[in-house]
């Protein structure tokens, strides 16, 4: 991850704050305004849907920010190709390759073929609007 010694610094201590009971645990809305504080967009079915329905303490507060910052590294990515909201299936797995490490070939080759509707073309806003 990317954050600077300053920002994980500020994450704990909005972490700390907002864990009134002093559990360790927060809530998918204190989760949730933990994130927007730091400016981070995450709502909070997108914070269900990462936690996985866990119980969100810090480490698993960390992984879903993680998550969010990746994806935000593949749109830009995914913007450098762009055709219209699209890129062409050669440059989708180019992207795959180079910024998904944590994926095995064959999960990236599902991908591939998830994504692939037949016109030689991913929509990849449509990969992070559901």
């Amino acid at each position: 991850m990317n954050l600077s010694k300053e920002e994980l610094n500020q994450f704990k201590i909005a972490f700390q704050i907002l864990d009134t009971n002093k559990d360790g645990i927060l809530s998918e809305k204190q989760s949730s305004t933990l994130f927007l504080s730091l400016g981070y967009n995450i709502s909070e079915n997108d914070i269900k849907i990462m936690a996985e329905d866990q119980r969100i303490n810090y480490d698993t507060a960390m992984e879903i920010l993680e998550r969010h910052l990746s994806v935000k590294e593949l749109i830009k990515s995914f913007q450098e190709y762009d055709k219209q909201g699209r890129v062409s299936i050669s440059d989708f797995q180019n992207i795959l390759e180079d910024k998904v490490d944590e994926l095995s070939d064959n999960e990236k080759s599902d991908i591939l073929k998830e994504a692939d509707d037949g016109d030689g073309y991913v929509e990849y806003k449509k990969l992070f609007s559901s």
